[in-house]
C-alpha cells in the first residue's frame, strides 16, 4: 500500500471524528435551546473557552492549507 493513501485515510478519520464532535455539539445546543439545560456553569464556560480555542486552531490550519492548495474562499 502506498504511504500517501494511508495519509489520506488519516484525513477520513479526521473528518469522521470532526463530524461526530459536531453532532454532539448540536445535541448540546438543541438541549440548551429547548430548555433541557438551564443556566451555564463555570465548567461550561471553561469547556466553551477550550472549544473556541480548538475551533480557531482548526480553522487557521485548514485555512492555511486550503490557501496553499489554491482552494481558498
Amino acid at each position: 500500500m502506498r504511504t500517501d493513501l494511508v495519509l489520506w485515510e488519516d484525513l477520513d478519520d479526521i473528518q469522521a471524528r470532526t463530524q461526530q464532535a459536531l453532532d454532539l455539539l448540536q445535541r448540546i445546543t438543541h438541549a440548551i435551546e429547548t430548555g433541557r439545560i438551564d443556566q451555564p456553569t463555570r465548567q461550561d464556560s471553561k469547556r466553551l473557552n477550550r472549544l473556541l480555542a480548538l475551533a480557531e486552531l482548526m480553522h487557521a490550519e485548514i485555512d492555511r492549507w486550503s490557501a496553499e492548495l489554491g482552494l481558498g474562499c
